[in-house]
């Protein structure tokens, strides 16, 4: 039984420079943003401001109303998001405009990113294929790296905390003559709340800029080791968590490393209206899984070349991305893709503005897939608008769908086909004393990529024999008077899925019925609070309200910094009000603790 720790996630997992690519996206980014909290734009982007105190991307995604966090653990174990209901298959992840690559399940395990270099993080909700392609049904993560901003850098960090939490963080650079170079290090170490719970995090980071505006040449790169413990959940009943029952692990001695590398070479040229942007990227994620006394090889080799050019609000581009699978359990296997991209963005009135985007993408492995989509905006006053946009997207199937996995009895389906979306969405803005927005959506999911088992012969396959939707209302409020701020965030949602020729749509596992969120806080010059409040409704780990109950749970933070000069002093509290609870839960390994109230301090110095 122990064996199906590992199978168990991979089956359950089935059911730009942010400003530069995502400059294709964006209407408009006009209203300043506070750095502390997440600020709703218009096309329902939010902007997550990083600093030094953020540990983990998924940390500032939490904090949107639009997200679900499911983390093994929170000392850097495995951490996925769903946004509006969509898994983390569903969704992309970029780096300064180049998607990553997912694994064999198509998930990104937001834990094997740096955080040291991040200046931002975008988070864009709705189908997105038609600018990103494949696995951007739910939305995209955009990761924006940070750029020298001054001739010279050093800045040191320490940060110590419990379960002998330190983290040390290194960045220096230097900028002359149109030549920049930032780099930076990162070790962070933790023995974990849970037994088995340890993490150790090698990071670096590295960003060489050659010209100017007109005429740039950029390296970028990064390399993360992580190595961690797999407790599997703890035996312990949630109703029992008292800060020290749940400490007990089903495992003592599984374990999972991690080596996640990537590399970018970046040409840019303007001239006038005119822009050329041509890329390449290399990403190598390397895994071996120690479980059960057996070890798994999963290695995924991905190469990226991406070409754009813009010319009078024209952009017309190509993407090529290649990805080989080497692996002792699910064998040696590649797959290619090219998408042919185009947008435009048209002024139809002075109060009336669409922006038509259009991509191709012509796989080797399942069939080719068109995704348009339209945007509309109208402004009925400077300050009220309404949005409307409705867009086609897709999940492709992964590796193990097309090639599944003779160890684990996962058989192959050479025959299966995308996982296609129609989306509707509706907004509302008001900008004034109090910004809102407030939008609505429908998503339609035809040939649903699910999972058929053989209750005789055990043996499972990837199919597309289900349908479903995804419904919801989200609202955000925000109100800044000086340096004090306040911003307030809710989701209700409505996440249901069939079978094709079943009866009725049940509702789907991890799938809440409601998030909210509050953020406020204080920023000067030389001081800083903030505080962060969210709140989870119930969910199940099954369909249809089955498996493991998730109740709900509600956890506060909060964090302070004061500036000596060149001095930096800080403190954070997380899980103020020592709230006893989940993220995630299945039925084979019980409920997957989250970590009670604990204080971390530290200090930066730059010069």
């Amino acid at each position: 039984m122990k064996k199906l720790i590992f199978i168990i996630p991979f089956i359950t997992l089935s059911f730009l420079s942010a400003e530069e690519r995502a400059s294709e996206v964006f209407f408009s980014i006009s209203k300043k943003a506070n750095s502390n909290y997440s600020y709703l734009f218009e096309n329902n982007t939010e902007l997550l401001g990083v600093d030094e105190n953020t540990n983990k991307v998924s940390e500032k995604l939490n904090q949107s109303p639009s997200v679900i966090l499911r983390e093994n653990t929170q000392d850097f174990g495995l951490s996925l998001i769903s946004i509006r209901g969509f898994s983390s298959n569903q969704t992309a992840v970029l780096y300064d405009g180049i998607k990553l690559p997912k694994d064999i399940t198509s998930t990104y395990d937001l834990s094997i990113l740096p955080t040291l270099n991040l200046e931002n993080v975008y988070l864009f909700k709705g189908g997105w294929s038609s600018v990103f392609g494949a696995n951007s049904e739910g939305g995209v993560v955009a990761l924006k790296s940070e750029t020298l901003k001054d001739e010279k850098l050093v800045d040191l960090f320490s940060e110590f905390g419990p379960y002998s939490t330190h983290r040390y963080v290194f960045k220096t650079g230097v900028s002359k003559d149109g030549v920049s170079l930032l780099l930076g290090g990162e070790d962070y170490k933790s023995d974990g709340f849970q037994q088995n719970s340890y993490a150790n995090k090698q990071s670096f980071t590295g960003k060489l800029t050659i010209g100017k505006d007109d005429h740039k040449l950029t390296l970028n790169t990064f390399l993360v080791d992580l190595d961690r413990g797999l407790p599997s959940g703890t035996p312990v009943d949630i109703k029992s968590f008292n800060g020290e029952k749940e400490k007990k692990a089903n495992s003592l001695t599984d374990w999972q490393s991690d080596r996640n590398f990537f590399i970018s070479l970046k040409d840019e040229l303007k001239i006038g209206e005119f822009s050329n942007e041509i890329s390449y990227s290399k990403s190598n994620l390397l895994r071996d899984a120690y479980q059960w006394f057996s070890l798994t090889e999963i290695n995924t080799y991905s190469d990226n070349i991406l070409a754009r050019t813009s010319f009078e609000g024209y952009n017309f581009g190509i993407e090529y991305d290649k990805t080989k699978l080497r692996s002792n359990s699910y064998g040696n296997h590649e797959m290619k893709n090219i998408g042919y991209f185009a947008n435009k963005s048209f002024n139809i009135s002075e109060k009336l503005k669409t922006s038509v985007y259009l991509r191709y993408d012509d796989s080797k492995e399942y069939d080719n897939f068109l995704s348009p989509k339209l945007i509309a905006n109208y402004n009925f006053s400077d300050k009220i608008s309404f949005s409307y946009s409705i867009a086609r997207s897709f999940k492709a199937p992964n590796f193990a769908d097309i090639y599944g996995a003779s160890a684990y009895w996962y058989d192959p389906n050479p025959n299966i086909k995308p996982e296609r979306l129609l989306s509707n969405e509706i907004s509302f803005f008001y900008s004034g004393r109090i910004n809102t927005v407030i939008t609505a959506y429908y998503y339609d999911i035809d040939d649903k990529i699910t999972i058929l088992t053989d209750p005789i012969t055990w043996h499972s396959k990837s199919v597309n024999l289900a349908k479903g939707y995804n419904k919801g209302v989200e609202a955000s409020l925000g109100y800044s008077y000086k340096e004090f701020y306040i911003n307030l965030g809710g989701s209700l949602m409505d996440i249901k899925g069939k079978n094709v020729g079943s009866g009725s749509y049940k509702k789907l596992a991890y799938s809440p019925d409601y998030k909210l969120s509050f953020g406020a806080g204080y920023k000067s010059n030389s001081f800083e609070f903030g505080l962060n409040t969210i709140r989870v409704g119930d969910q199940y780990s099954g369909i249809d309200k089955t498996g493991k109950l998730i109740p709900s749970y509600t956890v506060t933070d909060i964090s302070a910094s004061k500036n000596f000069g060149d001095l930096k002093l800080f403190a954070k509290i997380n899980n103020v009000f020592n709230e006893r609870y989940a993220t995630t839960a299945d039925i084979y390994n019980g409920y997957y603790p989250a970590n009670p109230r604990n204080l971390f301090a530290g200090l930066s110095l730059k010069f």
